[in-house]
């Protein structure tokens, strides 16, 4: 399951209060693998904007996270599931960029890493890949969950309840 989102966006940021927690919930009860995919969709690549600021931050936070505990593992995931909602908190202030290394290093504990990325743009790559991954999908907008397994967009008019979308395609 991919989820696109964008952190300057105010949808985005309804739909992460409304489902992460469920979201998160089903990826750490294992019944669920989900990839989030940040774009700046909104920021369109501006390395001033909080959209790609947000995205870059939050790419590097999630490299540290992998290479320091294990790709996969749950205290990773909560630490990552809570810097996603404190980005999406911060879009009206935008914080600068030492004030996003220092929330990043409450998290995880490892302030160099994520400061030498944050300051290099090190999230770069991951942010385009996944503006790669948005336009080949043929998606229009964030928020986005998108299956890969069936090549289907979850859209709440046409599938219903969100959580019975999920688990349905959660074995495909």
């Amino acid at each position: 399951m991919q989820i696109f989102e964008d952190f300057a966006c105010p949808h985005c940021a309804a739909f992460h209060e409304q489902n992460g927690g469920l979201i998160h919930g089903l990826v750490s009860g294992g019944e669920l693998e989900a990839d989030y995919r940040i774009v700046d969709f909104l920021g369109r690549g501006d390395p001033e904007s909080w959209s790609t600021r947000a995205a870059n931050a939050y790419y590097c936070l999630k490299g540290s996270l992998d290479s320091g505990s294990g790709n996969g593992n749950q205290a990773a995931g909560n630490k990552l599931h809570a810097f996603q909602s404190w980005l999406f908190e911060q879009a009206t202030a935008q914080p600068d960029d030492a004030t996003l290394v220092a929330q990043a290093d409450e998290i995880d504990g490892d302030t160099t890493s994520v400061e030498q990325c944050v300051t290099e743009d090190g999230g770069a790559p991951q942010i385009t890949a996944a503006m790669s991954d948005f336009s080949d999908f043929g998606l229009r907008g964030v928020p986005s969950v998108y299956s890969t397994a069936d090549s289907t967009l979850y859209t709440p008019e046409q599938h219903g309840d969100l959580k019975t979308w999920l688990t349905n395609r959660a074995g495909q």
